[in-house]
């Protein structure tokens, strides 16, 4: 087993990561954490003991175990997962907590476990420094906890309106996101807009937006056909000198960085 410390990011903490690899039958220690720890299997079943009840998460399936709560994770045959302890401010993800999802449930899932997959086998098994993949699981992490909103969780009026700025910014994100644009589509001043948005995510409506074309570009700068200049158009941005210094800002390299240490992996 090996714990790994992140950094911390403005919109989500990453508290520690892990991987657990069990020869036969594992029974772990009972424990609790103050913050919410995602785990997904690669290899399994294994089976989260909480409140005298039992949760099995199969292989290839994921599950939110909540903060506080007192738990233990127990195997009865090979077993391998990885373990995600993180604190977020973007959403509430109480609906959604232990309840196994399979890896495929939304596209951002599906990216970010193809991405943990990588990475288990670079960092554990080849000994890649993890503060190689930390700016993008950070991203990854950001566009698939943002995605787990549902209709459950969006009980008051403001948080309706909330979730509908960010639809319109997920199917508006490659092009430039005017608030006055989005505040006459909703009816809504943008000062009121600004003010609704910033009380239920903790960012601004532009913040925001910006974090998810980030996040949308440093998935599209992974693939070797796009080049930076075509992932700064797709993501909304007409010079792409701008996009790289929006870039190199928010995630702290530059999008030509990465894709050189692209090439060279």
């Amino acid at each position: 087993m090996k714990r790994l410390q992140s950094e911390v990011d403005k919109y989500l903490r990453l508290e520690l990561v892990g991987h657990m690899l069990t020869d036969h039958t594992w029974d772990g220690f009972e424990h609790s954490h103050a913050f919410y720890e995602l785990i997904y299997v690669f290899k399994g079943p294994i089976v989260l003991l909480h409140d005298s009840q039992q949760q099995i998460i199969d292989q290839g399936q994921w599950l939110i175990v909540p903060s506080d709560l007192s738990h233990c994770i127990t195997s009865s045959s090979p077993s391998s997962f990885m373990y995600i302890g993180f604190k977020t401010n973007l959403v509430d993800l109480g609906c959604e907590c232990l309840r196994p999802f399979q890896h495929d449930r939304t596209t951002a899932f599906a990216v970010l476990f193809s991405q943990l997959n990588d990475m288990v086998d670079m960092v554990f098994t080849q000994g890649v420094a993890f503060d190689t993949f930390t700016p993008r699981l950070l991203s990854l992490m950001i566009s698939a906890i943002s995605s787990l909103q549902t209709n459950e969780s969006i009980a008051d009026p403001k948080r309706v309106l909330s979730n509908k700025i960010k639809q319109y910014i997920h199917h508006n994100y490659t092009k430039p996101i005017r608030v006055d644009e989005i505040a006459a589509g909703l009816y809504h001043t943008p000062h009121y807009l600004g003010n609704v948005f910033a009380s239920v995510n903790g960012c601004t409506i532009k913040e925001y937006a910006l974090q998810y074309k980030m996040n949308q570009a440093i998935v599209m700068l992974q693939n070797p056909s796009n080049s930076i200049a075509d992932v700064a158009g797709m993501v909304g941005f007409e010079s792409p000198h701008y996009f790289s210094k929006c870039f190199k800002t928010y995630f702290g390299f530059s999008p030509s960085s990465l894709k050189n240490k692209e090439n060279l992996s």
